[in-house]
């Protein structure tokens, strides 16, 4: 009885041992990835003219199908449009983004409180998620660039520029593949591969190049107001006349 009970001690110490060094073992190559992740912290934003975002060539209409929808067909410039992603970046060329980089995830935001939050675990993309305002992603990596899929865009994003309602609306079944990676002078370059059937005549390429923002310090703000009735829903333009009065006196003079 008395060496029965010794030798399952002995077991029970070795057992435990065992599920000890896996754990250390785990914690070791978590933390060894994390020391392998590249560095792409800080706020980044998108490099004017050489960013295919905004360039004149996704304007051109041969891009886009004859029955492509618009909320608007004018040239208005202010509506409520919550911050989207639509696979030309994460934001206008004129919003800084922040890229929180994990070994299992990629967390990507910018200054219109657009988020994104990216598993990066080798798990496989959800069929038919709901459609939301980032997308539904998932990314992996190959060699030193992340590869990111990004599906379920919420139909009514506007494209090119997001949060502009003269735009083209992205539609449904929308696939956007994202390929990340830091060049030798510290840029991170983006090629993107983007479908979206119900938009665009085919599949087109882009790059995207960001550039870091060094001691840039974020300002929480918003591109949405909802329900300003300052806007017509119908035209995106502004309701009230802005004019100043013609009796209204000049500003004070500060010395």
């Amino acid at each position: 009885m008395t060496n029965n009970f010794f030798f399952q001690k002995i077991l029970i110490l070795i057992f435990f041992s065992a599920i000890s060094a896996c754990a250390s073992k785990d914690n070791l190559n978590v933390h060894s990835s994390s020391q392998h992740l590249p560095n792409w912290s800080g706020w980044w934003s998108q490099v004017r003219g050489a960013a295919n975002n905004g360039q004149q060539w996704l304007y051109n209409d041969d891009l886009y199908l004859t029955n492509a929808a618009k909320i608007v067909d004018g040239p208005a410039m202010s509506y409520c449009i919550p911050a989207r992603f639509n696979g030309v970046g994460n934001g206008t060329m004129f919003t800084e983004v922040e890229f929180l980089l994990m070994p299992q995830r990629l967390t990507i935001t910018n200054a219109d409180n657009m988020l994104r939050r990216i598993p990066v675990n080798g798990q496989p993309l959800r069929e038919n998620p709901e459609a939301t305002n980032g997308g539904t992603s998932i990314g992996h990596w190959e060699g030193e660039a992340l590869i990111i899929e990004t599906i379920g865009l919420h139909p009514d994003t506007t494209f090119p520029v997001a949060s502009r309602p003269n735009g083209w609306l992205i539609g449904e079944d929308v696939h956007v593949e994202e390929r990340y990676k830091l060049n030798e002078q510290d840029q991170l370059v983006v090629e993107v591969k983007l479908t979206a059937p119900h938009m665009l005549r085919e599949t087109i390429n882009y790059t995207n190049i960001y550039e870091r923002r060094s001691g840039h310090i974020y300002r929480d703000h918003d591109v949405c107001s909802l329900n300003d009735r300052s806007i017509d829903p119908q035209t995106g333009a502004e309701r009230f006349d802005l004019s100043p009065p013609d009796d209204l006196p000049p500003p004070p003079i500060i010395n």
